[in-house]
């Protein structure tokens, strides 16, 4: 065998092993106060069968355009950042946002 097939077959034992190590371990959140939370992991206290209500709400929200917008649309008012100041700050604590999930956070 060449040294690639070797490294390869080692590798992926070695990872192999550590999944079934993994897998094999209790489930540190386990609590006997908490019924959702076994010795072998989660358990969904409330599973159910809905038959397809899901997609019955999406065709009806489909069909009917909803929800609706309210009627000034959804102000959301937004500044420019002082740049020149964020660049020459060294001493106060601030927080920007960027858009959708990433904050600068500056102290």
């Amino acid at each position: 065998m060449t040294r690639k097939i070797v490294w390869f077959l080692a590798l992926a034992s070695i990872a192999t092993l550590m999944v079934i190590g993994a897998c094999a371990t209790k489930n540190p959140q386990y609590k006997l106060s908490r019924s959702h939370r076994t010795a072998e992991g989660f358990r969904n206290l409330y599973a159910e069968k809905h038959s397809g209500e899901f997609w019955k709400w999406k065709r009806d929200q489909w069909r009917d355009s909803l929800p609706k917008k309210p009627a000034g649309g959804y102000p959301f008012p937004l500044r420019r950042p002082d740049i020149a100041y964020l660049n020459a700050n060294r001493s106060d604590m601030t927080l920007t946002w960027i858009g959708h999930s990433w904050i600068s956070v500056t102290h």
